[in-house]
């Protein structure tokens, strides 16, 4: 029977990684019987007939004749196609995949699966808040942070787990939706290798290379990197030779009333999801406060620290 699995993120859940090692691995994928399609700038072009992105991204050919193409090739064989772009699960109203016709284009197939991973919210804002940042500097954290209160969406992600999961099931049955955790329990693991056993090709695991892509650097050190570049963006030199301003401790964007905040506010609506989810636990959506004697937060960074960033720096040209 032919399959159609569609990972749809959600973004920052080691997706580069997880697209990245399955393009470069794919023979190898397709000889046990997992099609990864070879397509330019990897699966995201898959959604520019339904969501706004750059040029960059789009087939000429459009997205509609891809699906349509991977679809008469691979359906009524016994193949399992998997397609991976966390644009699928943009939650914007106005900027969303068009489910509908998407399910009339693969209905072809005999099975289909949606696989999502989900992240807990003080990480997922703060890595999605630096994912933008870092190239120029423009979003304000504030804004962006109020934002994410008032719409639940990070910059068009879905916060809120129980609306992505309202979404999916507009168009899909609940036996065809899969949430993954992150961190399971807390815990890291490889998203790659859990992916692959889940859809049933844990024989792949350790023959397929992870790729690791899109590694944060330390928040802080970042934020005050890209500020001080502007507007070329981050700097990992610069971002190295700042790090020493936080006495060896983790850094954190969030003030310490912030990230309480986002703890206070995310954690009924990950409990609501979850009582109609039972495939995830608590643990596996918990967010970890930062303790304020592991941590440095923004608020930290005051006079002294720019003054001795300035010397950093002044050490560094001379």
């Amino acid at each position: 029977m032919s399959k159609l699995v569609l990972h749809i993120g959600t973004h920052k859940t080691a997706t580069t990684t997880i697209q990245r090692s399955l393009h470069l691995n794919r023979t190898e994928a397709f000889k046990a019987g997992l099609v990864y399609p070879d397509l330019p700038r990897q699966h995201h072009g898959l959604v520019a007939d339904w969501i706004r992105l750059p040029e960059f991204y789009h087939y000429p050919a459009g997205a509609k004749a891809h699906w349509q193409h991977i679809t008469k090739v691979n359906s009524g064989t016994d193949r399992t196609v998997l397609i991976s772009t966390e644009e699928l699960s943009r939650g914007t109203p106005d900027n969303q995949v068009n489910f509908s016709e998407l399910r009339e284009l693969v209905a072809a197939f005999d099975e289909v699966e949606v696989v999502c991973f989900l992240r807990d919210q003080l990480s997922l804002i703060q890595s999605i808040f630096f994912e933008v940042f870092r190239k120029h500097g423009k979003l304000g954290w504030n804004n962006y942070l109020a934002l994410c209160f008032r719409d639940r969406l990070a910059t068009g992600v879905f916060l809120d787990y129980g609306k992505l999961y309202d979404l999916l099931l507009t168009h899909f049955s609940e036996d065809e939706i899969t949430f993954l955790p992150f961190r399971p329990s807390g815990q890291a693991v490889s998203p790659l290798n859990a992916l692959l056993s889940h859809i049933g090709f844990s024989n792949l695991i350790g023959k397929i290379k992870q790729e690791d892509a899109n590694r944060s650097a330390e928040p802080l050190a970042t934020w005050l990197s890209v500020l001080i570049n502007h507007p070329d963006g981050f700097d990992a030199d610069l971002a190295t030779t700042i790090l020493p301003l936080f006495d060896g401790k983790k850094t954190s964007m969030y003030t310490s009333a912030e990230a309480k905040r986002v703890v206070d506010f995310f954690e009924p609506l990950n409990a609501a999801f979850l009582e109609r989810y039972p495939g995830l636990t608590a643990s596996d959506l918990a967010m970890q406060q930062p303790l304020e004697d592991e941590y440095f937060f923004r608020d930290q960074v005051r006079t002294p620290v720019w003054i001795e960033l300035a010397r950093l720096m002044r050490n560094e040209t001379s």
